[in-house]
């Protein structure tokens, strides 16, 4: 049982420093404001200041890791109706992330 225990424990180990990576090349900030909102629009990203360079590149990028759902085009730099959100059930998990960056 103690092999067993310590694969889960290294598994999940494994999984959370992925998911750290993410968050880290992503940028903690934009990350975190992705999470706090249910559903950001492009538009609305800029007009707020969203923590990032560039929005469309941030959720193409977000988009691509699995950190966000988008609808609309990302396409000639998306549209400002581009619509982006980080899943409900995975929102939880970015705010213990961050926590645990922080600790």
């Amino acid at each position: 049982m103690i092999a067993r225990d310590q694969l889960v424990a290294e598994a999940t180990a494994a999984v959370r420093a992925e998911r750290q990576a993410k968050l880290e090349a992503l940028g903690p900030d934009a990350v975190l404001w992705l999470a706090l909102v249910p559903l950001w629009t492009k538009g609305a990203a800029e007009a707020a200041g969203f923590p990032t360079r560039s929005v469309r590149d941030f959720v193409a990028s977000a988009r691509g890791a699995g950190w966000c759902e988008t609808r609309g085009s990302l396409r000639d730099g998306g549209t400002p109706r581009l619509g982006f959100w980080r899943p409900d059930d995975l929102r939880r998990e970015v705010l213990d992330l961050q926590h645990r960056r922080s600790s």
